[in-house]
């Protein structure tokens, strides 16, 4: 790795270090524009990529990979706080493992204060029911949720500083290919948007903006005391609107596409969960929905509204795709 400067360590001044890995990730961008403008922290941000041209609005930054245990321990400091949103896409679950040991030992040896780590509602899998809370049983099938749920396990057996496990739903903001498909087939292939209009219906979609899993993220950096390994489900379940049809009628608006004229053919919820259990889903319930209760009992509230979310989406995706050469 390279070097950084120690000159904001963890608390002196009034000024604490928070340690962020991924952080050129979907919800790093978000996370680190959050942080520029919330005073006590100075952010140091660990990359894979070049740091000088990451702009990724971190005052420190980083270049290194977790799999080499050296990147950790110069990222932290004494007392610091950690957020760890990395994940090796392309990375076998071993090493996915040994990242997530490496920094568990750096937490340890730079006694850090505390750890927020992001996984995903994907370690519930197939558990039962139409609404999933913390308490669920973990039931995945596919390796990312089977990969996450390991990690999860890694970090309530080996971490030994106070963390928090952050398990958001479909993540959506700059990027989220459902929403993406969906709007592009509104545009250019409606054949195609009204069969799938049909098939999946009033399935749940649950999804959740990018910056209320970024502000959740910040809202547990500051509780006095957290229960060892507490996991916390991000979403926006409870918004009547996510779900597939009134997305797609509330995109349609927003893009001043027309609704369809020909009458939907829908798929009975039985045949939709046949079909996603074919697919290989994790989640084969199209009525399930991800409680987050035990984030908002705590008083936490989103700081984006599903709906105004999903206006800003179509907005930049039709930004960006009405420019010259953006990709269809």
């Amino acid at each position: 790795g390279v070097p950084v400067p120690s000159d904001s360590g963890g608390g002196a001044g009034g000024v604490r270090l928070l340690a962020v890995t991924g952080a050129t990730g979907y919800l790093g961008r978000p996370l680190l524009l959050g942080l520029t403008s919330r005073p006590g922290y100075v952010v140091r941000a660990l990359t894979r990529r070049d740091p000088a041209a990451a702009g990724i609005g971190a005052r420190q930054l980083l270049k290194g990979d977790l799999l080499d245990p050296r990147a950790s321990l110069s990222l932290l400091e004494p007392g610091c706080d950690v957020v760890n949103l990395a994940y090796l896409w392309r990375g076998s679950e071993e090493q996915n493992l040994l990242a997530v040991r490496n920094l568990l030992r750096a937490c340890k040896a730079r006694r850090v204060r505390r750890l927020i780590h992001v996984s995903s509602v994907a370690v519930y899998g197939r558990a039962p029911g139409d609404r999933v809370t913390e308490r669920s049983p973990c039931l995945p099938v596919t390796s990312y949720g089977r990969t996450k749920l390991s990690i999860e396990r890694l970090l309530r057996e080996e971490c030994t500083v106070e963390h928090a496990i952050v398990q958001p739903t479909t993540v959506f903001d700059g990027d989220c290919p459902p929403l993406e498909r969906m709007l592009s087939d509104l545009g250019a292939n409606r054949p195609r948007a009204w069969l799938r209009s049909g098939i999946f219906n009033a399935r749940r979609m649950n999804l959740v903006h990018a910056e209320n899993v970024s502000a959740a993220i910040m809202f547990l950096l500051d509780p006095p005391a957290l229960d060892a390994g507490s996991s916390f489900i991000v979403s926006d379940d409870e918004d009547p609107a996510n779900n597939y049809r009134d997305i797609e009628i509330h995109l349609m608006k927003a893009i001043g596409a027309p609704d369809y004229a020909v009458p939907r053919l829908r798929l009975p919820d039985p045949g939709l969960s046949m079909l996603l259990r074919a697919r290989g889903h994790d989640n084969v319930n199209p009525r399930r929905v991800f409680d987050g209760a035990r984030l908002r009992g705590l008083g936490w509230t989103g700081p984006v509204p599903f709906v105004a979310g999903l206006q800003r989406f179509a907005a930049r995706f039709m930004e960006r795709h009405a420019r010259p050469g953006a990709r269809a």
